[in-house]
């Protein structure tokens, strides 16, 4: 019984992860996307901090297993749901991680093209102006 109870504290703990890890803005600028960079290597810190436990977690149950326990089918299903889990878990770390150095990608992008857009004004402007002033072809 204390398996089942830690296995589902341990499945609803990564369900809960995995939406904080999807919740959140992706950051409208690059301060805030490297903000939002930072709080995701925090997350997953946090889950590597809690894989031993679920390696305890999976060494109990296989020793179940394998003394032929009477529910040994049952704590079979539970590690197999404990593993696809886990298995989620990395995946959205995976994901919301490429997503959010995409975001950061694209924001430095943005903001390296408003520069060179801002120059290429100002050179557009100076380069338009038709008052040239006082010719000294003309003054001769």
């Amino acid at each position: 019984m204390h398996l089942v109870i830690t296995v589902f504290l341990q499945i609803s703990w990564s369900d809960d992860m995995i939406a904080r890890i999807n919740s959140g803005e992706l950051g409208k600028d690059v301060a805030e996307a490297e903000t939002q960079l930072q709080l995701h290597a925090e997350r997953k810190a946090e889950i590597d901090g809690r894989n031993p436990h679920f390696d305890k977690i999976k060494e109990h149950g296989n020793k179940l297993i394998h003394d032929d326990h009477y529910a040994k089918e049952e704590v079979e299903k539970m590690l197999g749901q404990l593993d696809k889990t886990q298995k989620n878990l990395g995946s959205a770390l995976k994901d919301r991680q490429h997503l959010l150095n995409q975001c950061r990608d694209f924001r430095v992008f943005q903001d390296r093209a408003d520069l060179a857009e801002a120059w290429l004004n100002s050179k557009e402007a100076f380069l338009t102006n038709e008052d040239l002033g006082v010719s000294l072809c003309v003054l001769s």
